[in-house]
């Protein structure tokens, strides 16, 4: 019964942790939809595009 608990405890935060993490994800692409905020950079753009990928991926 202790290790089904366990289980369920692990089950559910690291579904928590995927919601914390969409959610920065979709906060950050929100923020610089609403201010209309453009990359002009490549360099910087490459990398604020990896960054968002790794936060999805996570």
């Amino acid at each position: 019964m202790e290790e089904l608990k366990d289980n369920i405890i692990n089950i559910l935060s690291n579904q928590k942790l995927e919601t914390v993490t969409n959610l920065r994800a979709f906060a950050i692409e929100a923020l610089r939809e609403k201010y209309n905020l453009k990359i002009h950079d490549s360099e910087l753009k490459k990398l604020y595009e990896e960054h968002m990928r790794n936060l999805k991926n996570q």
